[in-house]
């Protein structure tokens, strides 16, 4: 499942990159703040589901990580930076502050029973 929904997740990038989202977006309030959040909520929770929890510690670090969260964070920003050299992207702190939080919710909400 987490295999397809990243396969979608990067038909959109590339998509937004070639500026072919579909213009109606346009008309929903906060499209582009609640997608980012949402995107990437669901990437990090169904991504910790498929690693089945998964941790791992850094040297020197007091605690351990959940790796799909931390993967998906590292991916994100550096796609986030590569927007700062896009004539049809801009990068920003309010997409990316969407990104973290949808990113680390949905992990908290992955981690429920």
């Amino acid at each position: 499942m987490f295999g397809f929904y990243f396969l979608f997740l990067l038909t959109v990038i590339i998509s937004a990159y070639q500026g072919i989202l579909p213009v109606e977006l346009e008309h929903i309030p906060f499209y582009d703040t609640v997608g980012h959040f949402v995107l990437l909520g669901i990437a990090s929770y169904l991504g910790h589901k498929a690693l089945n929890g998964q941790m791992f510690k850094i040297r020197f670090f007091p605690v351990a990580l959940p790796l799909a969260p931390v993967l998906i964070t590292m991916f994100i920003a550096i796609e986030e930076s590569f927007q700062l050299l896009s004539p049809v992207r801009t990068a920003s702190l309010v997409d990316m502050t969407a990104n973290l939080i949808g990113i680390w919710g949905f992990y908290w909400l992955a981690t429920r029973k």
